[in-house]
This record gives C-alpha cells, structure tokens and sequence, in this order.
C-alpha cells in the first residue's frame, strides 16, 4: 500500500465508525463493537487496492458498501441477525 492509499484510508476511518454506530443499535450487546470496527477498517484496506479514483465515484461511495457487507457479515456469523432480510430490524430502527 502506497503513502496516498494510507491517506485515503486514514480519511475513511470516519465511516467505519458511522457504520458500526448504525449496526450497534440491532446488534445484542455481547457482540463487540471493536471486532466491528476491525472487520470494517480490513474493508476499508482491501477497498483501497481495489479503488479506481478515475471510476467517477469516491472512495467513500466504493467503500461504503463493503464496509457494511463486513459488518453485516460479522452479526451474520454470530448469530445476531437472522438470515431472512424480512425478519431483520431496519438498520437505525
């Protein structure tokens, strides 16, 4: 990862943080709010190296996505949400 991929990831980290808050209000309690914030942040790296900045969207627009996928993905693999998206709380509800 270059200097200007670290930058653009660095400048990212706010969404992580907005993201896992969103999750934090469906997710029970015993799920950690820093294994979330883990997972998002790997997504937010594996993001960058996939980013094209001539693609005409930001990176947050290309980032978001996946950093609530990751997250979604850690409440899937713990049990926390159910796998029927109909069954599931709005996230923010």
């Amino acid at each position: 990862m270059d200097d200007q991929q670290l930058r653009i990831v660095a400048d990212a980290a706010p969404l992580v943080e907005r993201v896992v808050r969103e999750f934090s209000s469906v997710a029970p309690r015993h799920l950690d709010r820093i294994d979330m914030t883990v997972r998002g942040r790997l997504q937010l790296v594996e993001a960058v190296e996939e980013f094209d900045p001539d693609g005409g969207q930001s990176f947050a627009e290309f980032a978001l996505p996946r950093v609530r996928g990751a997250i979604a993905g850690a409440l899937l693999e713990d049990g926390a949400v159910p796998m029927d998206p109909f069954d599931a709380p709005a996230v923010g509800e």
